[in-house]
């Protein structure tokens, strides 16, 4: 099983036992764990409804693929799933993707580009971003905080559009109170 999996699954350490990640990683790790826990038995049916101007869940979870697609692709120089830029890229209409189907493609994105998040240094998070030949104004760090942002962004949303569904009883995300313990940086 890849950490990414063990992760998304809670059978990974996210306490920062292993200081060779870069709390960012850690942080980037915590977030993706949280934003899984609010898509837990939403049905593909309830993810496709969308509120006035409020995106569905199913566009909410395309995007972060999408956003994580984009940093795959910073490390690769490849565009693992050239469709989601149609579905939920940045400045494109909303749409109503089926649920199951973008998840499924957000958990292979995220275990593909966790095998680069768990080698990066310092002076890797410092240097420039070069996405498909456009090299991006801030670093790679920044870059990485922003996707961590942009998660709990989002998971706000996600779970604005659940109360609208009148969906209860859906998991407490940030519960966990130990599992991001902070450690020194190395």
């Amino acid at each position: 099983m890849s950490t990414a999996t063990a992760i998304k699954n809670g059978q990974a350490n996210l306490n920062g036992a292993d200081n060779t990640i870069h709390h960012l990683v850690w942080q980037i790790r915590n977030a993706r764990k949280e934003w899984a826990i609010i898509f837990d038995g939403v049905s593909d049916e309830d993810g496709e409804k969308r509120f006035g101007r409020i995106n569905s869940l199913g566009w909410f979870m395309a995007h972060l693929a999408w956003h994580e697609m984009m940093n795959l692709g910073a490390f690769t120089g490849e565009m693992m799933f050239p469709q989601l830029h149609e579905l939920a890229g940045k400045g494109n209409p909303a749409t109503t993707p089926k649920l199951s189907e973008v998840r499924a493609l957000w958990e292979q994105i995220t275990e593909a580009v966790d095998e680069y998040l768990v080698t990066l240094t310092v002076d890797d998070l410092l240097g420039e971003v070069n996405y498909f030949g456009w090299v991006y104004p801030e670093n790679l760090g920044s870059v990485l905080q922003r996707t961590n942002n942009h998660y709990f962004f989002h998971m706000g949303e996600a779970f604005a559009v659940r109360q609208l569904l009148d969906h209860t009883g859906f998991p407490e995300v940030m519960a966990d109170e130990g599992a991001m313990d902070y450690y020194p940086e190395r």
